[in-house]
């Protein structure tokens, strides 16, 4: 009988091992940068070359600006699901261009939030740093357009499908 548990204390040790081991890795492994604190490999600090108190005064900028720009990011998505079912169901009382104004709006907050927050990261330099701030515009553009032109799919095949 003692023989045929020998095979599940092994196992109990061995998950054990495998448990402590993920959670030492989570614990262990380097956490990202704050939001808008890195830009290219390089930090926001270093580019505008700021101080303490300024490099606070982004980051306290960048955290107030990624909420808004959170919510109307989803608010953009529950508008594209009807927009996008009406392929499926012609009957739907959803007006395609009435929901397709919408979301373009939704954008235009977006695209009109990003400038008011690069126009407030402006606000907190001295002028010996502005000259610094068209390296730091050119950076996060760079990273924006970069996030959004993802590599397209390859060339379907023939008889292949997407899905």
């Amino acid at each position: 009988m003692m023989e045929h548990s020998q095979p599940y204390k092994y196992s109990i040790w061995g998950l054990l091992l495998l448990n402590f081991s993920m959670v030492a890795f989570f614990f262990l492994s380097a956490t990202p940068p704050p939001p808008g604190a890195a830009i290219g490999g390089k930090k926001a600090v270093d580019v505008l070359k700021m101080d303490e108190q300024q490099d606070e005064s982004f980051l306290q900028l960048a955290r107030q600006h990624i909420q808004p720009m959170d919510d109307l990011s989803n608010q953009q998505q529950k508008l594209l699901q009807p927009y996008f079912n009406r392929l499926i169901d012609q009957n739907k009382a959803h007006d395609s261009d009435s929901l397709l104004n919408q979301v373009l709006l939704l954008e235009r907050k977006k695209i009109e939030s990003v400038y008011q927050h690069f126009r407030d990261v402006k606000s907190i330099l001295r002028p010996n740093q502005l000259g610094n701030f068209a390296a730091f515009i050119d950076h996060v553009a760079e990273r924006i357009l970069m996030e959004q032109n993802n590599q397209p799919p390859p060339p379907l095949e023939k008889n292949q499908h997407l899905l």
